[in-house]
């Protein structure tokens, strides 16, 4: 929450051309990681140590998920996803996701409803601040937002339903190639 905190308030201070080459290349960023991450297949013992924490999760199929992580690292990993998804005014869950799993070891499906629940946090503090600053007013702006968050719910049932049928590897390289296109688009514009 102090990212969200802090990037709604750097992000008027930043030119919109630089806005679109930071946005630009965080999304590349990703999507070329993405693309040439390999997720490991070997057994990983989970950390052991101070500040450690330790989950088993079942879910309504039957199937359990057993992980641990470094709390301290995911909370951090947090701040960082907090302050870049306020700044550019995304869900951050394209960050997110992909953090969780490949550096804290979640289960993808996992990551991805934590990843769901913190962010709709993340997104409301950051909204307040944009609210009270009076960058955002309530007019047409603010309309049109919850017009795009109802889409967004109803899309998200469409992916989620999809999702349960693909691998996550194709799932996350799907992800991936349309973060590098979008990445050019607007690299391109911007220039």
């Amino acid at each position: 929450m102090p990212g969200a905190i802090a990037g709604s308030l750097v992000v008027s201070r930043i030119p919109r051309q630089q806005f679109d080459l930071i946005f630009a290349f965080v999304l590349g960023g990703v999507g070329i990681w993405l693309i040439a991450w390999r997720p490991s297949t070997a057994i990983r013992l989970p950390p052991q140590g101070w500040f450690v924490v330790h989950r088993t999760v079942k879910d309504h199929r039957g199937n359990t998920f057993s992980y641990g992580y470094r709390a301290w690292l995911g909370m951090l990993l947090s701040l960082f996803v907090g302050f870049f998804s306020s700044l550019l005014g995304v869900g951050g869950g394209f960050i997110h996701v992909p953090l969780m799993t490949a550096v804290l070891h979640f289960p993808v499906h996992v990551a991805t409803a934590t990843s769901q629940f913190v962010l709709g946090f993340m997104a409301l503090e950051g909204s307040s601040v944009h609210i009270v600053s009076g960058d955002i007013g309530w007019d047409e702006n603010l309309a049109k937002a919850g017009v795009l968050a109802i889409e967004a719910v109803i899309g998200a049932q469409g992916g989620a339903r999809v999702s349960r049928h693909l691998p996550p590897l194709v799932i996350t390289r799907i992800l991936a190639v349309t973060l590098v296109i979008v990445a050019a688009r607007l690299g391109i514009t911007a220039l």
